[in-house]
């Protein structure tokens, strides 16, 4: 199952230089792409039905700017 942690890695990835970040998550961010679609659906979809029935279930990481920090 995915949590915050992993999901934030998806997005932004884990190396703590910014640029790094943007010169290999820009295609992820900027780019169609059939299978990062496909994943983010397989990954994440549950989390986002999930959102949408029960906004209080994902209240504690509405929490900080981080959201689970």
């Amino acid at each position: 199952m995915e949590t915050p942690d992993t999901i934030h890695a998806f997005w932004f990835g884990t190396h703590p230089d910014d640029d790094a970040v943007i010169a290999r998550q820009s295609a992820l961010w900027w780019r169609k792409q059939a299978d990062v679609d496909a994943e983010i659906r397989r990954r994440f979809a549950p989390w986002v039905a999930r959102a949408r029935h029960a906004a209080s279930w994902t209240a504690g990481w509405r929490t900080s700017a981080a959201g689970w920090r």
